[in-house]
């Protein structure tokens, strides 16, 4: 049954609409015009706001938007019906691409293809574009009419004092679209939002409501595919905007800007401007904050095991691995047996029955081993479960693992093939598939695999902690379907009680009957059109993805027989003069009995969200061992002593930190990617390869916020506020009082944090006390400031002290390696730190500090003499990393031109391929002024590729980044996600960039100082020198005022 989002108000509600109104119309004629925005009426309800003296906690009205008095009267009186076919309806959803796909499935209905017929050729699809208004985010933005009334405010776009009352406004951006919507909502006959089903799409809708104040009906559709059969029985069967989730998200919006306006004056007031603290980036940022301390408090330790390859009696051919792991009666050490923050074996284990092996004995044990003694087979059946449909962060998961794509571009994606009809509603935690699809899953699994691979019985799935449910997994949209009768009780009796049962998809379901899922070979290729619904190659690897995964979960389990094997030997020695002792070894085999579900998908292995974690040992891989017998023997062809370390934490990828996240209850499906986005567009976070590390600002936020507010890096309290939300939402706990006791009284954040601000020290506020640096507190204090990390000499250290100094004060150049000054401190004692350390905290070492500290201080090292001037030329570190000096001239230590097989290594010419003008053509390079910007045209104040290092061997140059620079010589056994390896943290001091210091050869760096010069005496063409010369980000070359960057490995 049809029903209409207007209804009436009270005439006081009516009232406060008509003067908000007014206001705005009367804004754009006023000083607040400057600003682009137009106030928007405060949230209107069925009964007047309640005055600030009113209880907190007192329950309220439902509350139900308003459209307009105009509509309300409408109503009362309602207009003839127009035949079916002539209703002009305006449908708005959020974005163009949802406009189009659903214009051309309406078009398809309106032609006849099922279930509209000549309705749905008046329907007319347009887009918002999104939120059409927010908070007011600034006190200038603050209509003028308004501003006297604003002035007093706490927290800017909320009236704490009357119930947290929101001021809205319009976005700018949107006047055109808003413009648009309103010329269009005035000539139809009826309005249906068709934003989607969630929070923020209610949200959208009601205040589309407000901004349109349309005269005509106004209905809400749902649906969490877009096709054919689901627009139809969401437009046959429309429903009120849910105005339990718009609460629910404007709590969640008011909730964040409390924190936010709160917290962030205290940032910026003890560490730097510009810097800022949230409700959830807070906490998340403590995590990534936390593993990185792990990492950089961990002591590796060193430890050995034997490996032996093993051949059965009668088998020569076919040899198996087996591995030491009993000497004597002692079990033989391990990874897991050591303390990460010590090294050492863990207290709580007895030392007494543990076998530390070092290589003599672990050598001396390889050596004895010849003929061993089958002592037991253990044999096992494990059946594995399918996994369930995807949900947003088992989505993000996978495709990071599998696509290697990042959080956002995982979420562009399923966007995307969403708007085109392709899959289901992207922002889910519901893990089932509604009873149609299941069916439909379960079709796909028996003609692509057979009978025999469909699950028997109904799937088992486990609820994600603190979801929601409100739609069904992520799955690929049903397509030649035919809309159920859902008119009549049996179809609505069956819906009911697949709901109850837990199955069904709720209200958004689409029931369905004779579809299918769309092949991925069936997907329309990008270049292809396919009516403007073609599909770039991520996408279509994403659908792909999301639809083995489907099938995966309605596939029978797999079976497996895992076999272990236990080996022993006697007589073995230890050593000279050690021991005879037995020693026992273990084998595992895996054999494959039924696929089932690995037919269609496979699962990553790895677990990257536990410390140290690994690929699970022989997850997937097939080891079948020979069939053994107990008392058996096995021949030892070969054992080899093998030697191990330690590994610290892996840092989180964005894969393993949103599993985390979701574990711990921070956030939800839909925050997830803006969670990661908004750490690293604050760089608090940086993305190393695939891992996320925290910055030197980050850490020192982090611990600011942890010491002085910890509830804002508690995961536990984080999680409790989301269930409090969650509640809201359900209509279970009122807006108002959930707000009032967050932030009000003397346990609320306003409270707290004006008793903590006396109590914080300035400069201890922005001191960065980093794990393994404690020997420098002597010497010096890493500190945050507006421009990012610096040293400060502590006056006793002696760092400056006149002929130690070189007979010159500090430097405050603004080369390659300037200084800069820092919040009151003087420019000669602030040296700053290069900015590659400052974003990767491995690379902050005690040698690298020292480094800093020499460099300004003391010129840093003497290379040696320039050949023709007689001058020193010497290497110093700077912000962008190492560079070089000779005199006035300052070079980068960078370039990217190969010197291999030329015989003079101080030779910068180009080669002949390209030629310069080539390089001058080259779309690839930056085109700007040397060292201005990098050469993808970021800010040379901080761009993401620092300079290379050319370091000279011979005849051969290597070019390192800055980054390689500074870790060389660190011993850093480092992973593609810079998880792995073998370092202890930050305060070694061997090697380190004093290896690389002493390779760089002077003969180099005397031809990098004798840049730019002229390598083409007159353009081909145009005529004039061609110049090259080095800078922040290498080699250049220059043409009149044409600058271009020169390629990596040219």
């Amino acid at each position: 049954m049809a029903t209409s989002t207007s209804a009436s108000a009270s005439a006081a509600a009516n009232k406060k609409v008509k003067v908000a109104a007014a206001g705005a119309k009367k804004t754009k004629t006023t000083a607040a015009a400057a600003a682009g925005r137009t106030a928007l009426p405060a949230r209107t309800t069925t009964t007047a706001r309640k005055p600030s003296t009113a209880k907190k906690n007192a329950p309220k009205k439902k509350k139900q938007p308003v459209a307009s008095a105009a509509a309300a009267k409408k109503k009362s009186k309602p207009a003839a019906a127009k035949p079916e076919g002539s209703k002009r309806v305006l449908v708005i959803v959020e974005s163009p691409a949802k406009a189009r796909t659903i214009t051309e499935l309406l078009k398809k209905a309106a032609a006849g293809g099922g279930g509209g017929g000549e309705l749905y050729k008046g329907y007319t699809v347009d887009a918002c574009n999104g939120h059409v208004t927010d908070l007011v985010g600034k006190r200038r933005d603050v209509p003028a009419e308004l501003k006297e009334q604003t002035k007093g405010w706490d927290v800017v776009g909320v009236d704490v004092e009357n119930d947290f009352e929101p001021l809205y406004i319009q976005n700018p951006k949107k006047k055109a679209i808003i413009t648009r919507l309103k010329k269009a909502s005035a000539k139809c006959d009826e309005i249906i939002l068709a934003t989607d089903e969630d929070r923020e799409g209610e949200a959208i809708s009601w205040h589309l409501l407000q901004v349109l104040e349309p005269k005509v009906p106004v209905k809400r559709a749902v649906f969490h595919e877009i096709t054919q059969e689901a627009l139809v029985k969401a437009f046959e069967e429309p429903g009120q905007i849910d105005e339990n989730l718009v609460q629910a998200q404007e709590a969640r919006r008011i909730l964040d800007r409390l924190a936010g306006f709160t917290l962030t004056p205290v940032i910026w007031n003890f560490v730097a401007p510009g810097l800022s603290a949230g409700r959830v980036q807070s906490v998340a940022l403590a995590m990534v904050v936390e593993r990185e301390r792990a990492r950089l408090k961990f002591k590796s330790a060193d430890y050995w095991d034997v490996v032996a390859n093993v051949t059965a009696a009668g088998e020569p051919g076919r040899s198996f691995e087996a591995r030491l792991v009993e000497v004597g009666s002692k079990t033989v050490v391990t990874g897991k047996d050591f303390d990460p923050d010590t090294g050492e074996i863990k207290d709580k284990l007895d030392a007494s029955k543990l076998e530390l092996l070092g290589s003599e004995k672990a050598s001396a044990v390889a050596a004895s081993l010849s003929s061993l003694e089958v002592l037991k087979v253990d044999k096992r059946r494990v059946r594995r479960q399918p996994p369930a449909p995807f949900i947003t962060s088992t989505l993000q998961q996978e495709s990071s693992r599998k696509l290697r794509l990042g959080v956002d571009q995982t979420m562009r994606a399923a966007q995307a093939l969403y708007e085109a009809g392709y899959i289901t509603y992207m922002r889910t935690d519901r893990p089932s598939l509604s009873k149609e699809a299941a069916g439909v899953a379960e079709g796909a699994v028996r003609d692509s695999f057979g009978d025999e691979y469909v699950r028997k019985g109904d799937a088992k799935t486990v609820k994600v902690k603190g979801s929601q449910e409100a739609h069904e997994a992520i799955r690929p949209a049903l397509v030649g379907a035919t809309p159920a009768a859902t008119d009549t009780a049996d179809g609505k009796q069956a819906r009911e009680e697949e709901d109850e049962a837990g199955s069904g998809a709720g209200s958004a379901s689409t029931s369905t009957t004779g579809g299918r899922f769309l092949h991925p070979t069936e997907l329309p290729v990008e270049e292809d059109g396919g009516g403007g619904r073609g599909l770039e190659e991520q996408h279509r690897a994403l659908y792909d993805l999301v639809y083995r995964r489907t099938l995966a979960s309605a596939m029978a389990e797999s079976e497996a027989d895992f076999t272990t094997v236990s080996l022993g030997a006697g007589g073995v020695s230890l050593g000279d003069g050690e021991e005879v002792v037995d020693v026992v070894l273990k084998a595992s085999g895996k054999t494959t009995v039924f696929e089932g579900f690995l037919k269609a998908y496979r699962e990553e292995g790895a677990d990257e969200s536990v410390p140290g974690g690994a690929a699970a040992e022989g997850d997937d891989q097939e080891t079948e061992l020979p069939l053994l017998v107990e008392g058996g023997k096995v021949v030892c062809e070969d054992a080899r002593p093998a030697p191990h370390r330690t590994s610290p934490p892996r840092r989180f990828s964005e894969a393993s930190f949103i599993k985390e996240l979701e574990a711990k209850g921070v956030g939800r499906p839909s925050t997830y990617a803006s969670i990661i986005g908004t750490l690293r567009t604050r760089t608090y976070v940086n993305l190393q390869g695939r891992s996320l590390t925290p910055s030197l600002t980050g850490f020192v936020v982090a611990d600011l916020l942890r010491e002085h507010f910890p509830d804002f890096t508690d995961t536990g309290f984080t999680a409790k506020m989301e269930d409090k939300l969650d509640a809201i939402a359900r209509g279970e706990k009122e807006r108002v009082e959930y707000l009032s006791e967050y932030y009000l009284g003397e346990d609320g954040l306003k409270a707290k944090v004006a008793s903590k601000r006396a109590t914080i020290d300035p400069l201890e506020a922005k001191r960065a006390r980093l794990p393994g640096l404690e020997s420098l507190d002597d010497r010096c204090s890493i500190l945050v400031g507006p421009y990012g990390g610096y040293l400060i000499p502590e006056a006793s250290s002696g760092a400056v002290t006149g002929d130690d100094a070189g007979g010159s004060e500090a430097r405050d150049d603004e080369g390659p390696g300037g200084g800069e000054e820092e919040e009151g401190e003087k420019k000669s004692s602030a040296v700053t730190l290069p900015y590659v350390a400052q974003d990767n905290l491995e690379l902050l070492t005690v040698d690298l500090v020292e480094r800093c500290l020499d460099s300004t201080y003391r010129g840093g090292d003497l290379l040696g003499q320039h050949p023709d001037t007689g001058e020193d030329i010497r290497i110093r570190m700077g912000r962008y990393g190492p560079f070089l000096e000779c005199g006035g001239i300052q070079a980068a230590a960078s370039a990217h031109v190969s010197t291999a097989n030329k015989k003079d290594p101080t030779d910068l010419s180009l080669p002949s391929q390209p030629t310069p003008t080539d390089l001058l053509q080259h779309r690839g390079g930056g085109g700007q002024e040397p060292g201005s910007s990098s050469p993808d045209g970021e800010t040379a104040g901080r761009g993401p590729h620092p300079p290379a290092a050319a370091v000279a061997s011979g005849n051969d140059t290597v070019v390192y980044s800055a980054e390689d620079v500074i870790a060389f010589g660190l011993g850093a056994n480092a992973t593609e996600d810079g998880g792995g390896g073998g370092t202890a943290g930050n305060g070694g001091g061997d090697g380190g960039v004093g290896t690389w210091y002493s390779a760089v050869s002077l003969e180099r760096a005397v031809g990098l100082l004798s840049l730019p010069r002229v390598v083409c005496e007159s353009h081909p063409t145009e005529g004039g020198a061609i110049e090259a010369g080095v800078g922040r980000f290498g080699v250049w070359v220059r043409h009149k005022d044409s600058y271009k960057n020169v390629p990596a490995g040219i």
